[in-house]
């Protein structure tokens, strides 16, 4: 099912921006998971087959999710609109565009 609706660019701005955000977040949280993971396995070396694959597991759930978010952010990239000149253009050639106007 798909949505049309009518975003302006700050909006589609704010959505990047809030994407980037939590991808960066999720970076963070698997390097967590690693460096934990790597502490316990010394301190509970018996445990050490189980603590990796359930940081594994983890970073599976994390990783999925940093796709999607990904594959949501090239998309709003991508979306179109129209410029001043009443002509199609994405959302990523109007950032550029107005970058070189800057």
């Amino acid at each position: 099912m798909k949505i049309k609706s009518e975003l302006y660019t700050h909006e589609i701005a704010l959505l990047y921006r809030g994407i980037q955000l939590q991808l960066n977040e999720c970076e963070k949280e698997i390097a967590q998971i690693r460096k934990k993971a790597q502490i316990d396995s010394v301190l509970m070396f018996w445990r050490r087959g189980f603590i990796y694959f359930e940081a594994a597991m983890k970073g599976q759930i994390i990783l999925k999710l940093a796709i999607q978010l990904r594959e949501i952010r090239d998309k709003l990239m991508q979306s179109e609109g129209i410029d001043e000149d009443m002509q199609p253009i994405t959302f990523e050639k109007m950032l550029e565009k107005k970058h070189l106007q800057n």
